[in-house]
């Protein structure tokens, strides 16, 4: 399994391709690869039920302490998801 840092390396070679190692564009490649780890790192972050609920009528993965499970989200499982879960990421 590739690293982020390898993820935003490949991503950064197929945007940039000749000019990746070129130095006068060494700044802009440093802050695409921040902003691609920033992404990727918001992206895999679990969401508290505490702090925040899902979308209506979206795809999620939720968590708690025994399991995880995936399910389509709607306003009808908020009970539920507040009740039996800890976190929730959207996929």
């Amino acid at each position: 399994m590739k690293t982020p840092e390898q993820k935003a390396e490949e991503y950064l070679k197929s945007i940039y391709k000749e000019c990746f190692d070129d130095p006068s564009y060494a700044p802009d490649v440093a802050q695409s690869k921040k902003d691609f780890l920033a992404g990727y790192e918001s992206a895999n972050e679990w969401i508290s039920v505490e702090d925040e609920l899902p979308d209506n009528e979206t795809q999620i993965v939720m968590k708690n302490t025994e399991w995880i499970e995936t399910m389509f989200y709607t306003s009808d499982d908020e009970e539920s998801l507040k009740t039996e879960y800890t976190h929730w990421k959207q996929i």
